[in-house]
Formats: C-alpha cells, sequence, structure tokens
C-alpha cells in the first residue's frame, strides 16, 4: 500500500473515531465539520475530500457499525436457518449493546426527519425485506409471519437496549448484565424454533381472516368485533368464557383484570 493511501486510511479512520466520540458526548445533531476536524487532529478540507461532507461522514460510521449494514450476503440451508437467524438476532443485540453511539442514533431516529435518517432508514429496510424474502425462499415459509417475527424481535431488542441506558431493569428482568440479556435472547430464540415448527401458515388455532371488512381472527372462529367485545373497549382476551356477572372488574365482565407487562 502506498504512503498516501496509508495516509488517507488513518485519517479515515480517526474521523470516523472521532464521530464515535462526539456522538457519546453530545448526541447526532450537535456534531458540526469544525468539531469533528478537532478531535481527529486533520483539516476540515479532508472531511469534505473523503466523505463528501459531515452527512457523507455520519452516514459512512452507520454503515461500518450498524448491524444491519454487515448482513452475510449468503443465506443457509433450511436445516441451518433457525441457528443462522438466532446468530444474527443475538449479533445484533451485541451490536447495540457494545456501541453507545449507535444506540443514540437510534434515539435519534425516533424523534428526527432528518435526510440523512430518511436515507438510513431506507437502505436498513431494502436490506431487511431482502433477508426476509431470501429466508422464505429457501425454508418455504410464509413471507408476511417471518417478517412480524423479525420485526418484532428486532424492534423489541432495539429499544431494550436504548432503555438499558436509562433503566436497569424491565419487566422483571435486568438491562445493566450479561444474564439478564441472556434471558431475552432466549425468548428470541424460543420464537425463531416455533416458527420453524410450524408449516409456515396461519399461527395454530388462528384464522386469516384478513379479507373479511371487520373481522378478526379469535379461537379458530371468524367473529366481528362487537362478538369479541372489541366495540365494547375490550380486548378478546378479556370479552372471554368468563362469569356473566359483572364484578367490577375491568370491562364489568367477570374476568379478572390481566397484569400489563411494562
Amino acid at each position: 500500500m502506498k504512503r498516501t493511501e496509508r495516509d488517507r486510511e488513518a485519517t479515515e479512520r480517526r474521523l470516523l473515531e472521532a464521530v464515535g466520540e462526539l456522538v457519546c458526548e453530545s448526541g447526532f445533531e450537535q456534531i458540526g465539520i469544525n468539531a469533528l476536524a478537532a478531535r481527529a487532529g486533520v483539516s476540515k478540507v479532508l472531511v469534505y475530500r473523503y466523505f463528501g461532507s459531515v452527512d457523507g461522514l455520519l452516514a459512512a460510521y452507520v454503515r461500518r457499525h450498524d448491524f444491519w449494514f454487515g448482513l452475510p450476503d449468503g443465506v443457509p440451508d433450511r436445516a441451518c436457518l433457525p441457528d443462522f437467524l438466532k446468530r444474527l438476532f443475538r449479533e445484533q443485540v451485541a451490536r447495540l449493546r457494545g456501541n453507545a453511539a449507535l444506540r443514540r442514533l437510534y434515539r435519534w431516529e425516533l424523534s428526527s426527519d432528518h435526510p440523512l435518517v430518511a436515507g438510513l432508514r431506507a437502505q436498513r429496510e431494502r436490506i431487511g425485506v431482502e433477508l426476509t424474502r431470501r429466508v422464505c425462499e429457501r425454508a418455504g415459509l410464509c413471507e408476511e409471519r417471518v417478517a412480524v417475527l423479525a420485526a418484532v424481535i428486532a424492534s423489541a431488542t432495539t429499544y431494550l437496549a436504548m432503555l438499558g441506558d436509562f433503566c436497569p431493569c424491565y419487566n422483571g428482568i435486568p438491562l445493566d448484565g450479561e444474564a439478564g440479556w441472556e434471558r431475552i435472547c432466549r425468548g428470541a430464540d424460543e420464537l425463531v424454533d416455533a416458527l420453524f415448527r410450524s408449516d409456515g401458515g396461519p399461527a395454530a388455532g388462528m384464522e386469516d381472516v384478513s379479507d373479511e371488512p371487520g373481522g378478526i381472527a379469535c379461537c379458530g372462529d371468524v367473529r366481528d368485533d362487537a362478538a369479541c367485545g372489541v366495540a365494547g373497549g375490550l380486548t378478546a382476551f378479556e370479552a372471554g368464557d368468563c362469569d356473566a356477572a359483572a364484578d367490577g372488574k375491568v370491562g364489568g365482565s367477570g374476568c379478572a383484570a390481566p397484569e400489563v407487562a411494562r
């Protein structure tokens, strides 16, 4: 490698490291060209030369560290897919827990319509949709079910990783140590295993009635909202087979109100 190439590589590395440091200190919103150049110990001209703009530098940082931008190209055979997906979700957790700057990025995304954020979201979405398509094609699974499962696991673990910076515990599970996170990851593992034990169709006991206006799946039967108690402000769970006499509990049914997890 020529010296000029080594110099450029070293400069880019210092600038990317500066991004991580400054983001942890003040967030993505406050980063400016002068602060970046000063922290990296380089001329700000080099930011424009190597990355085009501050946003270009920030995007490069995210693409280097965000889990979803480093997914493997290939998808294994069906027999290996459960372990493959479990490793992916665990790696996502490890990446977020190990990088405070990424957690700040995700918090920023929740309340920002900045063009940089919109572009990263769009790229991440394309990557996720394509991975889902390839997994379903290889495994013969229902694409909609896999997409929902992946969305639930990925979004839940991302939220908990962000929350862990401010809250040591969630629903009785500690977020400040390995034991709690292992419990969370094992829960995700069980969801993946359940998916592959199924036949790829609707979940057992549930009927897909998405084509029927106002209909929802309820214990295998198609019921309208009123039949399930939804019109009266009850969930299907709360409007289940309970004593007819109202006893002052949730919704006035004979059911005990379910304990609500945070």
